[in-house]
């Protein structure tokens, strides 16, 4: 699926990579740090064109329940009803938004991290 995100298309040797997802819901579960790290390769700008791309595919779950009319169980025989729902999230303005925050916020407790590392180091 990857594919058919911007840049990758041609890039045999993402492809090839063991980190390389290969589905949407195992991409879509990689954290901001983890998705850098699968396109270290790539500069910025196209790091910028895979994120705002992969924002606009859709993440569908299924819920699916089964049962027969007021009974508890199913046996042979019986007209079994299913009941399928299907979600479709598509993210919003507000959720891009509220994701680039998070991806700032990350971004600012990272370099936190190094000025405590940093100021250790001058103590001794």
């Amino acid at each position: 699926p990857l594919v058919q995100l911007p840049h990758v298309a041609d890039d045999k040797r993402l492809l090839k990579r063991k980190k390389c997802t290969t589905s949407w819901e195992r991409f879509f579960r990689l954290n901001a740090k983890e998705r850098k790290l699968l396109f270290k390769d790539y500069s910025e700008l196209q790091q910028s064109e895979i994120d705002s791309a992969a924002d606009h595919i859709p993440q569908p779950a299924l819920d699916a329940t089964y049962g027969v009319e007021d009974e508890k169980e199913v046996l042979t025989g019986d007209l079994v009803t299913i009941t399928a729902t299907l979600q479709r999230h598509v993210p919003t303005v507000a959720d891009l938004k509220q994701k680039e925050a998070l991806a700032k916020d990350t971004d600012h407790s990272g370099s936190g991290e190094k000025d405590e590392t940093e100021t250790k180091r001058e103590k001794p």
